[in-house]
């Protein structure tokens, strides 16, 4: 890590500390004979190259989007259901 990179990193962090404490987010997968390797891989395959992250927001919209639409209702749902 270069050492500009790994001083803004401590600026953050010192700054994040004295804004909002001890915020952090987590993803916790509970389960039997649940294969790590593939969850791993999985959320690997989700990262921004440094190229992706070059193109934004705009370009980002157009990846697909490999999970189900989230927020619909029910019917929305159910109707996209018999439509397969």
């Amino acid at each position: 890590m270069s050492k500009d990179l790994q001083s803004l990193g401590q600026a953050v962090n010192e700054e994040d500390t004295r804004t909002v404490a001890d915020c952090r987010q987590e993803l916790v997968f509970i389960g039997i004979d649940m294969d790590e390797i593939a969850i791993y891989d999985s959320l690997q395959e989700c990262l921004l190259t440094d190229a992706g992250l070059a193109l934004g927001p705009a370009a980002w919209a157009s990846f697909s989007d490999p999970f189900p639409r989230w927020n619909c209702t029910v019917d929305d749902f159910l109707a996209s259901l018999e439509s397969t």
